[in-house]
């Protein structure tokens, strides 16, 4: 998608958590391994951030299919806990697509034993050209 300063892809973003996104299959993928900085309570990574990972990777997804797109609704269920420096797999897949929403699904994972930690279903709202004019959304930039 290009280096935009984005929190969760980006590579120059010293903030950001640098998350290197690929395709495999008809799923997005990027591995992740929390540090302290990202904990919430007792070692344990906090769920915001469980939650941004899963949004980068569904706005990957709709990204591979050509679209520019925003959240609309990341309904989030977290299955076990996420802990400091544990690493993790982040996945994500358009499960329905139309022309004006696509629903993704994403999970993370543990890498090594592989135990669902948290997925979502995510509401993926396609950036028409008059919604990126209203909401001064640049869509070139992801193109």
């Amino acid at each position: 998608m290009g280096d935009l300063y984005c929190f969760g892809c980006s590579q120059t973003n010293p903030k950001g958590l640098h998350l290197e996104v690929h395709p495999e299959g008809d799923q997005m993928v990027a591995f992740f391994t929390p540090t302290i900085e990202h904990s919430g309570w007792q070692n344990i990574v906090h769920g915001g951030l469980i939650c941004t990972v899963m949004d980068e990777l569904t706005g990957w997804v709709t990204h591979a299919l050509g679209q520019s797109c925003v959240t609309a609704k990341l309904e989030t269920h977290f299955d076990a806990p996420v802990h400091v420096g544990e690493r993790v797999r982040a996945q994500a897949k358009a499960i329905h697509v139309t022309r004006r929403l696509i629903t993704v699904e994403a999970q993370v994972i543990g890498a090594e034993d592989g135990r669902l930690r948290a997925h979502a279903t995510a509401t993926m709202v396609v950036v028409t050209p008059q919604k990126a004019e209203k909401y001064d959304i640049d869509t070139t930039l992801t193109q």
